[in-house]
């Protein structure tokens, strides 16, 4: 059973309450009964309150304590919960004086008073029922409004305050954006899809104002000279007017352009020529250097020219075996000297050749492998070495084999290389 936690007046219940259901504390009907050790009946807050200042009971004197409380018995809540009750915006108003000589007292013709609003509610019903027919029907009960407007109303008055809340869901008679009804004027300041009416005279939409305002007579646009210092900004139709007007401000403002234009591709020439300058001296001055470094190895190359080919072939051996042995006779010698070996003519051959100085319509094939590595040294290519076939670009470091022009990358890999 739902019952209320405060004491209730005996004048809210319909008819006489028994004097056995009313606390002897409060003399009101009993809200939540606990019995004592001594089996006297009162309200628990009515008890609690007493016996925290004496230990007595409130009724017999007889000793008790808060933990002698009990609660009473579910058949006498049940009691309680079934008395005819009055709701709590119930008046109890006497009744006045009849209303027959009130009437006779006011005389024809005279408007009558105006009806007061009832604002006592007629309910009767179970005490257990009370808490449910306040929080769900009884029209006299304050109630917020359901959007948060910060109103309290009378239940009875919340349809009609519902209907005309200022915060209630409002949609835009244009965008149908759902918002507040107290910030629709605002919306409509801002909504795209509002009417509105240009300057020109055209009514449009708020959303194609920026579209129309590129072809709009009376939309401020700059002069078309801007770029080259005109400042002013007139309106669309104007702007004919404005460039007749000022045609000789413009002119000035063009040939001040053009002079700065002039200056700036001057530096920039004069930037080009001494870059270009500057990189024909770096070029020089690496050939240069690249000459005092090929010097060296050129002439290293004439002087290997110029030395006799080590002769290594078995007949060359044979013949200088024989000569050794027959060096301190006369007659072997003459003989020599008379039929010369094959061999020998080579060797003889080849020292005169050594001891020639190149031609320029003859060269050898030394001298023409010092010219390619110095042409590859200054084409900057690569080249692949005789010995251990790897590439590397020529400097002078490199070494060339005389016999058959071979290029190594190291005085190693010469001394590897055999023919």
């Amino acid at each position: 059973n739902n019952i209320m936690e405060e004491g209730r007046d005996p004048s809210l219940f319909v008819g006489d309450v028994s004097h056995d259901l009313l606390c002897p504390i409060c003399l009101c009907v009993l809200v939540d009964p606990v019995d004592t050790a001594c089996s006297h009946t009162f309200c628990r807050t009515c008890v609690t309150s007493s016996l925290q200042k004496s230990s007595l009971c409130p009724e017999c004197r007889a000793p008790g304590t808060l933990a002698d409380l009990k609660t009473t018995s579910f058949k006498f809540k049940s009691m309680l919960g079934r008395l005819k009750v009055y709701c709590d915006h119930h008046q109890h108003a006497e009744a006045g004086p009849s209303s027959s000589s009130n009437t006779k007292k006011r005389g024809r013709g005279r408007r009558p008073a105006a009806k007061k609003e009832d604002n006592s509610c007629s309910w009767e019903g179970e005490w257990s029922d009370l808490s449910s027919h306040l929080h769900t029907t009884c029209e006299l009960v304050p109630v917020p409004c359901g959007y948060s407007c910060g109103t309290t109303i009378l239940r009875r008055h919340y349809d009609p305050h519902i209907a005309k809340c200022t915060h209630r869901p409002s949609p835009c008679r244009y965008c149908s954006e759902v918002m507040p009804m107290c910030n629709i004027n605002q919306h409509y300041t801002s909504c795209p899809d509002f009417s509105i009416k240009c300057t020109c005279g055209v009514d449009l939409l708020r959303k194609n104002m920026d579209v129309h305002a590129l072809v709009c007579p009376n939309t401020l646009i700059p002069c078309s000279l801007g770029e080259y210092g005109c400042a002013v900004s007139v309106e669309r139709r104007l702007m004919v007017v404005h460039m007749t007007e000022a045609e000789a401000t413009h002119r000035h403002l063009l040939l001040a352009k053009i002079r700065l234009q002039d200056g700036i591709i001057q530096k920039q020439q004069d930037t080009i020529l001494e870059l270009r300058q500057e990189e024909q001296q770096r070029k020089q001055q690496q050939r240069t250097l690249l000459s005092s470094r090929i010097a060296p190895l050129a002439s290293s190359s004439m002087t290997l020219e110029r030395l006799p080919p080590r002769v290594t072939s078995p007949t060359s051996t044979s013949y200088s075996s024989s000569s050794s042995s027959s060096s301190s006779s006369s007659s072997s010698s003459s003989s020599l000297s008379r039929s010369p070996p094959a061999s020998l003519s080579r060797i003889n051959t080849s020292q005169a050749k050594a001891a020639t100085p190149p031609s320029s319509s003859s060269k050898s094939p030394s001298y023409s492998s010092s010219l390619s590595l110095l042409e590859m040294m200054f084409a900057n290519t690569l080249v692949r070495c005789g010995s251990c076939k790897s590439t590397f670009p020529p400097d002078e470091r490199s070494r060339i084999c005389s016999i058959c022009g071979s290029t190594f990358c190291s005085t190693d890999c010469r001394k590897v290389h055999s023919h």
